[in-house]
């Protein structure tokens, strides 16, 4: 069988990965290649094409992943495919205090969104905010020094995001 270890409960399993087809030496599906997690709770392999999880062939697997080698088979390796069991993270997309509704204190904002996300990322800085408008805040509710920041996906009302570690 091609598992090793468990899907915990607050964990989930990526998306089977085949990184490598099974020329030269033979076939290295590892995580570290991968980069899916750094520390899996399990991992599963199989054949291309195939749903079980086995194999008739000599190949090493575990949570790090699987390596099938040539010279260990009669013929070549099959092209393998694996994925990993990863814990989710919560991230908390708040910080700071900012007391709204107190006369004192401050207000929020409306939620903003300058630009999409590109292969560099999604650029939602206070400062890149205060360069689109000409160096004025005015009619956006937004300040120089604000006390308190939240960040949320788009049209979601949560400001907690759960995603695979990575």
């Amino acid at each position: 069988m091609l598992v090793a270890g468990t899907c915990l409960a607050g964990s989930r399993w990526s998306d089977w990965q085949d990184r490598d087809d099974p020329s030269f030496s033979g076939d290295h599906e590892i995580l570290k290649l991968a980069g899916i997690c750094q520390d899996p709770t399990g991992a599963e392999g199989r054949i291309v094409g195939a749903t079980a999880t086995t194999t008739t062939q000599e190949v090493s697997f575990d949570l790090s992943g699987l390596v099938c080698l040539n010279s260990l088979q009669t013929g070549n390796c099959f092209d393998y495919e694996v994925r990993f069991c990863c814990p989710d993270t919560v991230t908390d997309h708040s910080v700071g205090k900012c007391n709204a509704g107190a006369p004192w204190h401050g207000k929020w904002s409306r939620w903003m969104d300058r630009d999409d996300e590109t292969f560099s990322g999604d650029h939602e800085h206070l400062r890149h905010f205060y360069n689109d408008h000409q160096k004025d805040f005015q009619g956006t509710g937004l300040c120089l020094n604000p006390s308190a920041a939240q960040a949320r996906i788009v049209g979601s009302r949560d400001v907690t995001q759960v995603q695979v570690s990575g």
